[in-house]
């Protein structure tokens, strides 16, 4: 991406300052071409002023005269014309036969070297007035040339010749002072190309890191850029973006944490009831005969089974995308009967590890579901069975104390770690919700030797 952005910037740079140096080029030329045509026409203006005050002139004198001009006598008056001219237009004059031989010259300080055979003499012999410029040693020289006619015979070719370099190195020093300017403004295009293509790409630059950032897992990734133009909109669109998938991203995993816990928490739902049917599954096969303990396990197993049956059924409910409620009130239990039929069922998984429970239970009524007492009363003693020292004791108690129902288990434990919610499995997170729902508290204390867990719920 970064060659890309790289690659945009230099294109539109390189661009610029291509598109500004061929204007500047053309420009140049163009300029260039006006002062030549200017100057062309500065120097055809005095051709034509030498042309018409020299034929004038050499007109009149041949009328004051009172003579013709003519081939033969030409040669006697040139040396006369040529001054006169010259009285008139401070330049070097020249007179040629029309044979293009020098009759008579007027210098004005031309050097010898400046003074040469051009292609204007041969057309003024066709009746041509011409100009040539020729550059010799770096200096301009013009040279113009017209044919002298009387009565339409060819009597003399007047040529004239002047220095014009001051004009064309005016016209050199214009078009070297417009390069220096061209050049200052090449310069200084080229630096504003450079900042505002800066300042156009290194916003999308600064995008494209923070798109390769959150690419890579980095949603927190901060867009810090200020801008009123269409990439200030791009970067504040994508950070609305940025923001709709970082909380989209915050519900799916609460989304995923809530299925671990539910997932978490159907397995101990359906692992209760399923541990009770195994146990008195077992204590049939072994005891078939004994007449009190079928009929209390056949009650027993039919009870666990009624609840898995609920548990399956809400399952489903909630597998079709409904969150049904629980089929029982919220209604006044008394806690004693329920607390002392779990601590039976759950002396019969304590007596396999030699744990004794000894309880102390007390009448008390609670507004609660009684499928949430009961998780509640199985997950602690159970967690005090699980984590409990090989042939110690399990010590239960629920008092009334300040409107408050006490239910309070500790044991002699065997895993140092066992300190924590999370620490005992999945067990105590459940008991932790359930006090939650009730408005409750939720106390563990852990030391060198034991474990306590200390609950406080409303009561009535």
């Amino acid at each position: 991406m970064k060659i890309k952005v790289n690659s945009i910037k230099s294109k539109f740079i390189l661009s610029s300052i291509l598109i500004f140096f061929f204007a500047t080029v053309f420009l140049n030329i163009y300029l260039s071409s006006l002062l030549q045509k200017s100057y062309s026409n500065r120097i055809k203006r005095d051709c034509d002023i030498l042309y018409s005050s020299s034929r004038d002139y050499i007109y009149r004198y041949a009328k004051l005269q009172s003579i013709d001009i003519d081939q033969t006598n030409i040669v006697y008056l040139a040396k006369s014309i040529a001054g006169g001219i010259t009285s008139l237009n401070p330049t070097y004059i020249r007179i040629l036969d029309k044979d293009l031989n020098v009759l008579c010259e007027v210098n004005k300080d031309l050097e010898r070297e400046y003074i040469l055979f051009s292609d204007d003499l041969k057309a003024a012999r066709n009746n041509n007035a011409t100009t040539t410029i020729t550059k010799i040693n770096n200096k301009y020289i013009s040279s113009f040339s017209y044919g002298l006619y009387f009565n339409d015979n060819l009597v003399a070719i007047i040529n004239f010749k002047s220095d014009y370099s001051y004009l064309f190195e005016e016209k050199n020093k214009i078009i070297f002072n417009l390069n220096i300017i061209m050049l200052l403004m090449f310069i200084l295009f080229t630096v504003i190309i450079f900042y505002l293509t800066n300042r156009i790409t290194n916003p999308l630059y600064k995008l494209i890191n923070i798109v390769e950032r959150i690419s890579k897992g980095s949603y927190d990734t901060e867009i810090n850029i200020k801008s009123n133009d269409e990439v200030g909109i791009l970067a504040s669109e994508f950070k609305v973006m940025q923001d709709n998938i970082k909380e989209n991203l915050d519900t799916i995993k609460n989304l995923e944490l809530y299925r671990r816990d539910f997932f978490n928490n159907v397995t101990h739902e359906l692992k209760t009831p399923l541990t009770g049917i195994k146990l008195y599954s077992d204590l049939l096969e072994q005891n078939y005969n004994d007449t009190d303990l079928v009929i209390t396990a056949a009650d027993r197993i039919k009870n666990e089974s009624n609840r898995l049956y609920s548990l399956v059924d809400n399952l489903l409910e909630v597998s079709k995308g409904k969150i049904s409620k629980a089929q029982e009130n919220l209604n006044e239990i008394n806690i004693k009967p329920i607390a002392e039929t779990i601590v039976s069922d759950m002396q019969l998984i304590a007596s396999a590890k030699n744990i004794k429970i000894a309880y102390d239970i007390s009448d008390i009524h609670v507004r609660a579901y009684t499928n949430h007492i009961v998780q509640l009363l199985i997950n602690i003693i159970d967690n005090s069975i699980k984590y409990g020292l090989e042939g110690g004791n399990v010590y239960l108690s629920i008092s009334r104390k300040d409107s408050l129902c006490n239910i309070n288990i500790k044991n002699s434990k065997t895993n140092e770690n066992v300190s924590t919610i999370t620490g005992n499995g999945i067990g105590l997170f459940i008991v932790d919700s359930i006090v939650t729902k009730l408005s409750g508290s939720l106390i563990i204390k852990n030391t060198l030797n034991t474990f306590e867990v200390n609950i406080k719920i409303p009561c009535l």
